[in-house]
């Protein structure tokens, strides 16, 4: 697994976590993130290939986290 594929399950694994810790559905998100629910559907299940900073800095403000948290790899 490349680099890139090991921060993208990160980030899908990070935001999935923080998103249920909050009891968060995917549609709230959408709401509070201003992100296309599929999007974040595709986000959190590896589905893209790349996921832009603008996404994981607007996913980390409506969870109320850091961008540290979401691709924290440790």
């Amino acid at each position: 697994m490349s680099k890139d594929n090991d921060l993208n399950f990160t980030i899908a694994e990070n935001i999935r976590k923080y998103r249920n810790l909050k009891g968060i559905s995917h549609e709230d998100l959408e709401e509070l993130s201003g992100i296309d629910y599929d999007t974040i559907v595709k986000i959190e299940t590896g589905g893209l290939e790349e996921v832009l900073i603008e996404d994981i800095e607007a996913l980390a403000e409506a969870l109320d986290i850091t961008v540290d948290d979401i691709t924290d790899i440790t």
